[in-house]
């Protein structure tokens, strides 16, 4: 016997008690309009960062998970029997969500929502219409999701509109925006329909606590952050890629926090890149490498890609700004990452970049162009192995020497080393 048929023998055990109680002792229960105090408190399960969730196209890098698994409710427990018997079916109803048996969760629901129904419990039934609309969504059954959805909808603001409780009602707009949520992510991961994803992201964000210290407002902001990433309105993106990264700072999710400031920081150097001065290149270079620092500690084993992203842009960024030695370690860092991870020609560009980087640093410059050759030599050897003709003559451009002047390191023994090494 499964989990789930387990509890829903205890379900009918409990339905059965429940009916001969009503007969023994002529007791009805009819609760017109009362909503239950235990009832709407709500287990949201938090499964973040699959891939089957990621935000959509981010371009040719393939970041970007976006933490978007729709929120699944449970309802609270008391001692009524047929509330039992209803809550039975209900956790039946979640096991077999949770093992993908969409028939048996779909069946177990009807008798739970039967049940609710009986004794107007109708949180559990927003509940239960919640669940349906993920169902219905894990089976690209987009009509029928966003019916559930918004009957979801509905019955959280029943309770929220019978209610004369300040905190029942803050609780049933956080249920009423968790759908509304749902809603946007079933647009955006499933209809493809950003504009309309963002207007129910917006539905939430106005309707949920945002001083609440708990992970759904930073998500609601960063899908919100990513639909307009994604749209390349980068001044929009930073705003909402801040309040995201500021819930989740608070509430010391680092995870939450690595994601949030790292697109914070790409927005940032998008605005650099698309810059219409030196005085704004200045500043989004410097706000983008603030983000990347606080992103770069936090990224997980799993997250390479993310963090010799982030490295190399360092790199580059330090560099405008002058910052030569700095550019110097966060493009060594890229290199030795994109060694594990086995990308050579990434290795190579970024041993190139290394040995740029050398080149510019005024002070020592014997040394420091020693430096540069030992970079340029890894870079020439991953390029002929990858077989970048152009990227083997860019290092040789570098130390052959050339009429001019400037702080260059060529140098004419190394230049046929590496000649040799090119096979020129």
């Amino acid at each position: 016997m499964s989990q789930a048929e387990a509890t829903l023998v205890n379900a009918k055990n409990a339905l059965i008690g429940a009916v001969i109680a009503a007969i023994i002792g002529g007791i009805f229960i009819l609760l017109n309009g009362y909503i239950n105090k235990n009832t709407p408190q709500v287990e949201i399960i938090d499964k973040t960062g699959s891939a089957a969730s990621s935000s959509g196209n981010l371009g040719t890098d393939n970041f970007g998970q976006s933490f978007t698994q729709s929120n699944i409710f449970s309802p609270g427990n008391n001692d009524n029997p047929e509330n039992q018997s209803a809550l039975g079916f209900f956790k039946a109803a979640l096991q077999y969500q949770s093992e993908k048996n969409w028939k048996a969760a779909r069946q177990s629901y009807a008798k739970a929502e039967e049940l609710y129904k009986k004794i107007n419990d109708i949180v559990s039934l927003g509940h239960i219409k919640n669940n349906l609309g993920n169902i219905e969504t894990n089976q690209n059954n987009m009509g029928s999701a966003q019916e559930h959805y918004n009957e979801a909808i509905n019955l959280y603001q029943k309770a929220i509109d019978q209610s004369n409780k300040a905190d029942d009602k803050k609780r049933y707009r956080h249920l009423q925006a968790s759908t509304y949520y749902n809603l946007a992510l079933l647009y955006r991961n499933n209809i493809k329909d950003d504009d309309k994803a963002f207007e129910f992201c917006q539905k939430a964000a106005d309707t949920i606590d945002t001083t609440a210290k708990e992970r759904l407002p930073g998500r609601i902001y960063f899908t919100m952050g990513m639909i307009k990433f994604d749209k390349k309105d980068y001044k929009a993106s930073v705003e909402y890629f801040k309040k995201s990264s500021q819930y989740y700072k608070n509430l010391q999710a680092d995870d939450l926090m690595a994601e949030s400031f790292y697109f914070l920081a790409r927005s940032y150097n998008d605005l650099f890149k698309q810059a219409k001065n030196n005085q704004e290149e200045v500043s989004f270079a410097k706000q983008a490498i603030e983000a990347y620092k606080v992103a770069l500690p936090l990224f997980e084993k799993n997250q390479d890609d993310k963090k010799v992203y982030t490295l190399f842009e360092l790199g580059n960024l330090e560099e405008f700004l002058g910052e030569y030695k700095e550019s110097v370690a966060y493009f060594t860092q890229a290199a030795y990452l994109y060694q594990l991870m086995k990308e050579d020609y990434n290795e190579g560009v970024s041993w190139e970049r290394t040995g740029l980087a050398y080149q510019q640093i005024e002070d020592h410059h014997e040394e420091n162009c020693y430096n540069a050759h030992e970079s340029w030599r890894k870079a020439l050897i991953l390029y002929k192995k990858e077989k970048k003709e152009k990227d083997m003559d860019d290092i040789l451009s570098q130390v052959v020497p050339q009429v001019g002047g400037g702080m260059v390191c060529w140098d004419e023994e190394v230049a046929q080393e590496f000649k040799a090494i090119r096979g020129k």
